[in-house]
């Protein structure tokens, strides 16, 4: 009876240990699948669009500014120097305030992105959680080089693309 029990108790903790050490842990790449979602696409467009707005803004200010130093520079020794330090003073202006308008537009840019990829980031969070739940994961790793050492778990890339419809 002892040896029938000392068996039992083995092949229990034998089965219990080799389910324990199953891998619960699973591996996805994020920026393989976000590249792929409509969403994205149309987000990158969009700021790709508003970009090159900006920038024909940005050439047209920049020409009107070599146009005008030209100017000045054409001019320079026959006006006074009053008004050549004038003339100057307001080059340098023209260029800080430009310089802060493409500063300025860089943030909002930055702004704009953010608020477009946050529901596309939410959507793909979704996602990732609903696959590991149905695969019963209870952990969920980004499969890039600078978080996953090792993947040995599964790969749940695939589940998630086909979890988006992609």
């Amino acid at each position: 009876m002892k040896k029938i029990n000392l068996i039992l108790l083995t092949i229990v903790l034998t089965y219990s240990f080799s389910s324990f050490a199953q891998s619960n842990v699973a591996h996805v790449n994020s920026q393989e699948i976000i590249a792929l979602m409509p969403e994205t696409i149309a987000a990158d467009a969009e700021i790709k669009s508003v970009e090159a707005t900006y920038a024909k803004e940005i050439e047209g200010m920049r020409k009107a500014l070599i146009d005008k130093d030209k100017q000045y520079a054409s001019e320079e020794a026959t006006v006074s120097a009053e008004l050549n330090d004038t003339r100057m003073a307001e080059i340098a202006d023209q260029t800080q305030r430009v310089q802060a308008y493409i500063n300025q537009i860089q943030q909002e840019l930055q702004r704009k992105s953010m608020e477009l990829m946050q529901p596309i980031s939410d959507k793909y969070s979704k996602a990732v959680e609903t696959v590991a739940e149905r695969m019963g994961f209870d952990y969920v790793f980004e499969n890039n080089r600078q978080v996953l050492l090792v993947s040995k778990g599964t790969n749940i890339t695939e589940e998630v693309k086909k979890e988006l419809g992609l």
